[in-house]
């Protein structure tokens, strides 16, 4: 398969492109072990975080993965930062 017959399937599947990328880059660098509704609930709360800030998907998801590996928070804890909070937390990780 092509990538551009890759994309026509998504498309006629009507996957929107911004969840490929979410879930990909979160399997990719979540280290730590975690169900498929925590993954599901984590991508849905980081696709919020993304839409609302500058942040990069990669970054917002380093920073979920550092939170849950270096400061021992649970998946459940991280979702309940309210996103405005989270996006803070975000750019002190990152720097910006």
């Amino acid at each position: 398969m092509t990538y551009k017959e890759l994309l026509n399937t998504l498309r006629n599947l009507h996957v929107p492109l911004i969840d490929l990328e979410t879930a990909v880059t979160l399997d990719l660098t979540l280290t730590f072990n975690y169900s498929d509704t925590q993954f599901n609930e984590l991508c849905d709360y980081v696709k919020e975080v993304y839409s609302h800030s500058s942040a990069t998907l990669t970054e917002v998801a380093k920073c979920i993965d550092d939170l849950v590996v270096k400061k021992q928070l649970t998946v459940e804890e991280i979702l309940k930062i309210d996103i405005c909070d989270f996006i803070s937390q975000v750019g002190k990780w990152s720097g910006w």
